[in-house]
């Protein structure tokens, strides 16, 4: 559950409406992230070009592990499961 109040799908116009069919054709749902740019659809826009610029950039492993790592530096994960699940074939342990 959010704490922001987003715009549900069914009230969704415009460009608001464009990217959670996006989502929604890409994915099969709209995730909540897409949900949090409700209110700003332009921010969303932005953050997508940003998002994909570091991706297509990067191998897709350190992609993956880069936010692990960090939860690691901070604590709150433990090791990697040695179970593929993704499209590297690596998967972060589900934390403890």
């Amino acid at each position: 559950m959010s704490y922001i109040e987003t715009v549900p799908e069914d009230e969704a116009v415009g460009d608001l409406a464009a990217i959670y069919q996006a989502l929604h054709d890409t994915l099969g749902y709209v995730p909540n992230y897409g949900r949090q740019f409700s209110h700003r659809p332009d921010v969303f826009q932005a953050w997508a070009q940003l998002n994909s610029a570091i991706k297509t950039t990067m191998d897709p492993r350190r992609y993956e592990l880069a936010p692990w790592r960090r939860l690691c530096e901070e604590g709150r994960a433990t090791a990697p499961s040695r179970t593929p699940r993704n499209s590297s074939g690596w998967a972060p342990h589900p934390t403890r």
